[in-house]
């Protein structure tokens, strides 16, 4: 549903924050990359946030989250 209402949209707004959040059932992609995939993909205008601020420590993700999150948040950062 979530990628059918992004391929409907005229432009994706995204917020980034630190935490990489849940994947669907059977997959190691987050449900907001695999949004931002398919905005890309589509070739929506993307208006992306990356907050950087604090985060504080009882919310930090386990080390492989946190890994796929850094490099999501580097590649919106880039892109």
């Amino acid at each position: 549903h979530c990628l059918a209402m992004v391929r409907e949209c005229d432009v994706f707004i995204g917020v980034i924050g630190h935490r990489y959040g849940s994947c669907p059932p059977g997959s190691e992609t987050s449900f907001t990359e695999l949004e931002y995939n398919e905005a890309c993909a589509s070739q929506k205008p993307r208006l992306m946030f990356v907050y950087d601020g604090a985060i504080e420590a009882g919310l930090v993700e386990a080390d492989g989250a946190r890994e796929k999150q850094n490099r999501f948040r580097n590649r919106v950062k880039q892109e």
